[in-house]
């Protein structure tokens, strides 16, 4: 990285490669300060308040805590309270926890092939003092009398007897104030609380047998009864609806010793981004995309595209095969015969699928609606929703109103017409001519004076033009029409807005909640008019015209979950119009009159529209007359 530069007399100075010059002071090898050191270690394990949350909770948990509550202020950068009754820290001890790499969960290098608690470097209350301003209450059970320690940048500045009872209280005041460069990648204090409550979500589904209680600006956001059973924590979480939805599943697999069981959605039940599938290796929660997608594979093809299941699974498995020193969070684990298990996992999930109702064989052209038939959602193909659903020139659907059960229903449809879609587009692929746009690849589909001629599956609109026939898939067109005028009304004063005759009541998420906190002000420009309506619930008593026949639950959820990530996404796709637009569309299996697909047409016709719609699904698939000649002999 760096240069020689020619001196007078012969001597060379060394260049970066910004050009800056190295001198011989910098290049000397030193021990840094034990103050500095500590804050690059507290940089790799507190990147957040979450992060410092976490790891007081890690804390918490190994002592054995039953009941574990968190309150913060400020977002957690003006307080953090955790407070637990675990076993405490004994008195003597208690300066001794705060120094680098002190821990009880380990005596020897061996201890770490078989780790059998949440945390065990011993660099968490270290990293966390170095960055505030602490004040440490606990009581060991076997000491008569608890001691209290105030720390400051990790010095102890004071020490005083505390007769409290058994169990530890923490509290972190000012974190960052030394180092005021981190807040200047922290997100605002609403969102920080709501990526702690997540956090805290997490430990709630991983220790279902534990008591957590979260409090933020002194408001209850979450509290979980502690009973034991996964299903009420996920009623804490997700709410009932969701939660006394899921399956169970629980297997176990005597070559590789490992269990796996928890609660699983069906395809009905799905969420837009992955963050409502948890994982846990012996009640650690981790992160693990091939996990991820050995569960999602069991789904397939019944999970419809850009949607993902809900649910906690929980893997149990011995300790020696397990490695848990591999991320500097403790995020990523190392697992012994992952094959085996991610095998096991998806095995698991499936089997308890197909008992609830039957999943299409991968390979076998679908019948329409073959998962409905035979299941408990036992309805014929006419009976599907969507058939009496219409659009207007404003967007807005229907004139009849979706219930879950039938936006389930549709739901399963969607996905069976799909995948009937992709095996009969084989009969195309003789010529590649078959599935080219017009004009080439890149270039955007333009319809011109398209004369309609009816509907394939009441999915696929077929039109008629001068260089061809047209097949345009009716969901993504509008879709694709919508997501435009949406990401124009953005940067509107405020869009037009349908006041909902019963206000809806929607519950959300930690991660939800602080997302429509944070980003209020936009939804309400969009059309939206909803307040907070409890500790775990938004009221929503507006929304914009086009939204009125949509499911509104469903709709503010994944509008919710777009605004907690990155709002665009890694091509420019503005993530939550693009939602709005995908529940405000037009669905698969709505019969549409001719007027009213050459309405869309002459939309679509208007619109300044690529060949594909937001979540990058063609729109449209051209057969030419000169292919059609080729393959009527006619050339």
């Amino acid at each position: 990285m760096t240069q020689c530069a020619k001196r007078k007399g012969g001597r060379q100075n060394l260049r970066r490669y910004d050009g800056t010059v190295v001198t011989r002071d910098e290049m000397t090898i030193r021990i840094l300060p034990p103050d500095v050191a500590q804050k690059i270690a507290a940089g790799e394990v507190v990147e957040r308040p979450a992060s410092a949350v976490k790891e007081l909770v890690e804390n918490a948990l190994d002592a054995g805590a039953r009941q574990v509550q968190v309150e913060i202020r400020s977002g957690g950068l003006g307080l953090i309270r955790v407070a637990d009754d675990g076993s405490g820290i004994p008195a003597a001890e208690a300066e001794t926890a705060f120094l680098r790499h002190a821990t009880s969960k380990l005596a020897s290098a061996a201890d770490l092939t078989s780790i059998r608690t949440l945390g065990f470097r011993g660099e968490a209350l270290a990293s966390i003092a170095a960055i505030s301003q602490i004040t440490l209450y606990t009581h060991h059970a076997e000491d008569d009398l608890g001691v209290t320690l105030t720390l400051e940048a990790g010095q102890v500045v004071a020490r005083k007897p505390w007769a409290g009872p058994t169990g530890t209280t923490i509290l972190v005041r000012n974190l960052f104030f030394n180092v005021p460069a981190r807040l200047k990648f922290l997100r605002s204090a609403t969102g920080e609380a709501g990526q702690i409550g997540h956090v805290i979500e997490q430990f709630a589904l991983g220790h279902p047998d534990v008591r957590f209680r979260f409090l933020s600006e002194g408001r209850r956001v979450l509290e979980t009864p502690g009973s034991g059973d996964l299903r009420d924590a996920l009623r804490q979480v997700y709410g009932s609806e969701i939660a006394d939805a899921l399956v169970a599943i629980d297997e176990t697999s005597e070559s590789s010793h490992a269990r796996v069981w928890g609660l699983i959605s069906t395809p009905q039940v799905t969420r837009a981004n992955r963050s409502g599938l948890s994982f846990f290796v012996n009640r650690r929660c981790i992160t693990n995309l091939s996990l991820v997608y050995a569960v999602e594979e069991a789904y397939h093809p019944a999970l419809l595209p850009g949607r993902h299941p809900i649910g906690a699974l929980h893997l149990e498995i011995p300790p020696t095969d397990v490695d848990c020193n591999v991320h500097p969070t403790k995020a990523e684990v190392r697992i012994v015969n992952e094959r085996a298990i991610y095998s096991l996992a998806h095995r698991a999930v499936r089997a308890a699928l197909l008992q609830v109702a039957p999943l299409p064989e991968i390979g076998a052209p679908l019948e329409p609606a073959s998962w409905i038939r035979g299941s408990a959602l036992d309805a014929a193909p006419a009976e599907l929703p969507g058939a009496g659903h219409r659009f207007d020139a404003s967007g807005a659907r229907g004139t009849e109103t979706r219930g879950h059960e039938a936006a389930a229903q549709n739901h399963l449809s969607v996905s069976d017409q799909d995948t009937a879609a992709s095996n009969a587009a084989t009969t195309f692929e003789p010529s590649s001519a078959a599935t080219s746009p017009p004009t080439g690849s890149d270039a955007p589909f333009r319809p011109t004076a398209l004369r309609p001629v009816g509907q394939v599956q009441n999915t696929y609109i077929v039109a008629e033009g001068a260089g061809g026939i047209y097949f345009i898939d009716q969901h993504t067109a509008h879709e694709r029409i919508l997501y435009e005028e949406i990401v124009a009304q953005r940067s509107a004063t405020r869009a037009p807005s349908q006041v909902l005759l019963a206000p809806v009541v929607v519950p959300l998420n930690a991660r939800q909640r602080a997302a429509l906190l944070e980003h209020g002000a936009e939804l309400a420009r969009l059309g939206f008019d909803l307040e907070e309506f409890g500790p775990d619930s938004f009221i929503l008593r507006a929304v914009p015209p086009r939204l009125v026949r949509a499911d509104l639950l469903q709709a503010l959820r994944d509008a919710a979950d777009a605004l907690a990530g990155d709002v665009l996404a890694p091509d420019g796709t503005d993530r939550l119009a693009a939602t709005l637009a995908c529940h405000a569309a037009v669905r698969a299996g709505d019969a549409l009159t001719l007027t009213e697909i050459a309405t869309l047409l002459a939309r679509l016709e208007e619109t300044d529209v690529s060949r594909y719609c937001p979540h990058g699904r063609p729109v449209v698939v051209h057969l030419s007359v000169s292919q059609l000649e080729r393959d009527f002999h006619r050339r």
